[in-house]
Parts: structure tokens; C-alpha cells; sequence
């Protein structure tokens, strides 16, 4: 062996380390592990790394595309820019590769493409339908990676996701349903009334269902072209699903809401004929409408939860909140009353969602809810004895202004009285009114949905509180006995947390 064979074994071995590193960017979890995870490479090798990341280029994995995109960021721009825009430009590379360049050169570099970097590529819509192609070959290993697909896709310009949407139609016969559903529950209307118009066209059983399942989810203007594009496939001879009840399989687990108005929602949705189904974890706000989302798919029911009958409350080990056996209907009335909220903000639903939400609604739409009582038995008075149930753990006040309050309190010189403590509540109650910071409207809002909850699970006495306070929360909320205790819990609650070196995050 010569002198030199020992350096380069060692420099081959170092090169299949920056080869898996590069690689394992595709393997991440999320947009924050991702990020760290292209970190620690910048750090450890620096831009030796180089020759790896442009190797890696030609992918169609939309999380190791970003994952080199963040690694390329965190290296020496110049040496980045000049090796990058090197291969866009080298035809001797696949498309997929040179694209891939130029979107890291875009994104995430800065730098505007010039037109020798297209040069020699296939056409947009024909590249966007390989790209297609790939994602919906990964589906079949990873039924998730259309969720992060678009995350990816979301951060290119519209006029990229236009093209995408577009090639989506070139797809073979219905091939490309899901795909279509989800830009048409997108944040780039042109990619959406495009899907849209696709969708309709589609000359499948498949695509009725799909437009019966995102119609619900889409706001007004958006959701009556769909139903005209469902109307022209009937019109067309398509065999459009009937919307039958939800099959007993079907589930939600309901949490209470919170002080803020949010609320966790988590659904089973059964696959017909089968033992599995896709699980969708939603959190919905009174006031924002439908904040987050997580899913999975192909999940065994012998693995969920044991079933409980309809109404009853399953405690969640650690810090899981207090879960209502709700009833499906429950949960899918949940979402139709806070979605307009979602449309107000111009805000899309998240990409979970997007996903699974459509099987939510391939079912015959909610009966509305049993109408609460016109006047509750209790009084304004009493409606302090609603914070004893365990649902109600999570009201009280909680915001920067408290913790300063408190704050003083342990730094003075002496412990206030009981009366002075007493007009701390107040002034600390009255603060959150004149702020926004507390707004009674969202709290009779809050309390009503409540009142339904403590309803299904079958305890009057506490639905009827929740029902006194919602019906008189609005009437000088500054002294309501309910938020009066809502401060005080809130300001007992700083006061120890910073006794013990706490402080929680808050916005």
C-alpha cells in the first residue's frame, strides 16, 4: 500500500459521513429539527460539505429540497452562490438537479436566476409533472409527504404553485384527486380556481368525492364554484357519492375550552373495510378559527384509545387535558362554527387538514345541536363554583401585566392585605378589559360551547353554570364574580410560579 492509500481511505470515509449527513436533511421531522439538523452540518464540516449538497441535488424530496436550501444558507455565500449557480446552468445534469439549484439560489441565497440557468430544460409544466409524478411515487411509502410537499411548494411564488396546479391535470385519470384537493384548499386563489376547474373536468367518481369533501372547508365564493363543478360532473353522468351517517368506527375526543377559546379536537376517521384509519388532531380557537393540525394515517383502532360510551370523560395521563368521548357530529359542528372565523383571517387551513379534513365531510352534514335552555337556573353569583370541575383548569388570567404585578408583590416590603390584595384582583381584572386582553364577547362565546360540552357529558348542574355565566358575563363584566376569581387564580398562579423561578412563555 502507498503512502498515500491511508489519506484517501480517510478522505473517502469522510466523504460517505458528508453524503449520509446531507442526506439524513430528508429524514427530519418538522421545520425546527430541520433547521438544527443543517446546522450541525455547516458546523461540523463547513463547505466541505459542498460537493455532497450538489450531489444531493437531484431529489424530488421536498424536505431534503429545503434541507439543502438551509444548508447552503449557513455556508460561505460567495463559495455557495458560485458552485450553485454552476450547476444550474451545467445541462450535462438532470432538470430536477438544476432546478433544485435554482430554487436554493432563490430562495434562500438571494439570487435572481438568469435565463442561461433555464437553458436547455424542459418545459415548466412538463418539469412540474415529473415533480408531481415523484411526490406520488413517496406516497406510497410515506402517506404523509404531500403534507410537507406543500409546505415546501407554498414558499415558491404563485406563479410556481399556478404551474404546479396546472400540471396537475396532465396526470392520468384521477391520479392526481388528492393532489388537486389540496391546492384548491390552498392560499394562491389562481392555483385553487385552477384545481378547481380540473377537478371538474375529472370524469371519476373520485372527483365528485373530492369536491364534496373540500366544499365545506372553503369560503364562500370558492366553495359555490365547487359546487358548480360538482354539478357539471352529475350533469356529466358521474355517479356522485351519496353523503351516508358516519359509521359507528368514527370518533372524536373533544377537550373543554380554554379560558382563550381554544379547543382540541381529535378525530378517527375509519377506511371502509378495513381495521385501520387516519387519525386528525385539530386545535380550533372561538375567536381565529382553525389554528393547527397534526395527522396520521393508517393507524390501527386496536391501538387508540379504548372506546367509552358516548358522553363520558377519559382522563389523559401527564399533562393530557380532560378528553369527551363526543361523538363525531360534535366535533365536525365544532368546525363549521369556527371556519368563518379561518376565511375572516385569510388565513388557509392547515396543511393536515387540507389533507384529511376532506373525509370529515364525506358523510351527510351535522344535525344541528339540542338548543341550549333560554334562561339559566343559577345565578351570576354562583357561576364561581363552575371553576371547581376539572375542565375548567385552564381559566384564569395569564399575561405579562400579572407577572410584573406579582413581581412587585414579592419584592416589596411587606405582604399586602387582604383588602389591598382584593383591589389588586380588581385592577388586574380591569386591565385585561380595557386592553382586549380579556373581551367578554369571546367569553360568552366560550362559556355557550361550554355549556354544550358539559351537556353531552351528561352534567347538568355544571352546564347550567356555564350557561349563567355565559348569559351575564357580558353585563358589568368588571365585577362579575367569575372573572373576578379568574384573576385572582391568575395572580396566585404568578405569584408561585415566580416563587419558583418560573415564568412561562407567553406572547
Amino acid at each position: 500500500m502507498s503512502d498515500q492509500s491511508p489519506k484517501i481511505i480517510t478522505t473517502f470515509q469522510n466523504r460517505l459521513e458528508m453524503d449520509a449527513a446531507v442526506r439524513s436533511l430528508g429524514e427530519t421531522s418538522g421545520d425546527w429539527e430541520l433547521r438544527q439538523r443543517a446546522q450541525e452540518i455547516a458546523q461540523r464540516y463547513g463547505d466541505k460539505v459542498l460537493p455532497a449538497l450538489l450531489a444531493a441535488l437531484d431529489t424530488s424530496n421536498p424536505q431534503l429540497r429545503g434541507g439543502l436550501g438551509h444548508l447552503a444558507k449557513r455556508l460561505d455565500k460567495p463559495v455557495a452562490i458560485s458552485a450553485l449557480s454552476a450547476a444550474a446552468r451545467n445541462r450535462a445534469l438532470p432538470d430536477q438537479a438544476r432546478l433544485t439549484a435554482v430554487t436554493i439560489l432563490e430562495r434562500f441565497l438571494e439570487v435572481t436566476p438568469d435565463d442561461a440557468m433555464y437553458a436547455g430544460m424542459a418545459a415548466p409544466e412538463q418539469l412540474a409533472l415529473h415533480s408531481l409524478r415523484e411526490v406520488l411515487a413517496d406516497t406510497q411509502s410515506d402517506p404523509m409527504v404531500l403534507v410537507e410537499y406543500f409546505r415546501q411548494l407554498e414558499a415558491e411564488p404563485p406563479d410556481v404553485q399556478l404551474t404546479m396546479a396546472r400540471a396537475a391535470r396532465l396526470l392520468e385519470d384521477a391520479q392526481g384527486v388528492e393532489l388537486l384537493s389540496m391546492f384548491v384548499q390552498g392560499p394562491t386563489q389562481p392555483a385553487a380556481l385552477e384545481a378547481l376547474q380540473t377537478l371538474g373536468m375529472i370524469v371519476d367518481p373520485a372527483a365528485a368525492a373530492a369536491l364534496q369533501g373540500v366544499t365545506p372547508s372553503l369560503p364562500p365564493e370558492l366553495r359555490r364554484q365547487a359546487e358548480r363543478a360538482l354539478q357539471k360532473l352529475r350533469l356529466r353522468g358521474v355517479a356522485v357519492p351519496a353523503l351516508s351517517t358516519p359509521p359507528g368506527e368514527a370518533r372524536c375526543l373533544a377537550s373543554a375550552i380554554n379560558g382563550e377559546g381554544q379547543q382540541m379536537l381529535w378525530f378517527f376517521l375509519p377506511q371502509a373495510g378495513e381495521s385501520s384509519g387516519d387519525v386528525l388532531e385539530v386545535l380550533i380557537s372561538q375567536q381565529q378559527g382553525i389554528v393547527a393540525a397534526v395527522g396520521r394515517r393508517e393507524v390501527e383502532a386496536d391501538a387508540l384509545p379504548e372506546r367509552q360510551t358516548p358522553g363520558a370523560l377519559l382522563q389523559g395521563g401527564g399533562d393530557q387535558p380532560l378528553l369527551l368521548e363526543a361523538g363525531v357530529d360534535y366535533g365536525r359542528r365544532r368546525l363549521l362554527a369556527v371556519l368563518p372565523r379561518t376565511w375572516a383571517a385569510e388565513q388557509p387551513t392547515p396543511l393536515p387538514y387540507r389533507l384529511l379534513g376532506p373525509q370529515l365531510w364525506r358523510w351527510a352534514r351535522p344535525e344541528p345541536a339540542a338548543p341550549l335552555p333560554e334562561t339559566a337556573a343559577a345565578g351570576r353569583e354562583d357561576t364561581v363554583k363552575l371553576l371547581q370541575h376539572p375542565a375548567m383548569g385552564a381559566w384564569f388570567l395569564q399575561s405579562r401585566a400579572i407577572y410584573a404585578r406579582a413581581e412587585k408583590v414579592l419584592t416589596g416590603s411587606e405582604a399586602p392585605t387582604h383588602e389591598a390584595f382584593a383591589q389588586m384582583i380588581a385592577q388586574t381584572l380591569q386591565e385585561a378589559l380595557d386592553s382586549g386582553a380579556l373581551s367578554p364577547a369571546a367569553l360568552h362565546s366560550s362559556l355557550a360551547a361550554m355549556a354544550e360540552w358539559f351537556t353531552l357529558a351528561g352534567d347538568a348542574q355544571h352546564a347550567d353554570l356555564a350557561l349563567a355565566a355565559a348569559q351575564t358575563v357580558e353585563e358589568e363584566p368588571a365585577s362579575h364574580p367569575l372573572l373576578l376569581l379568574m384573576s385572582e387564580l391568575g395572580l396566585r398562579l404568578a405569584l408561585i410560579n415566580l416563587t419558583r423561578g418560573l415564568l412561562p412563555e407567553m406572547g
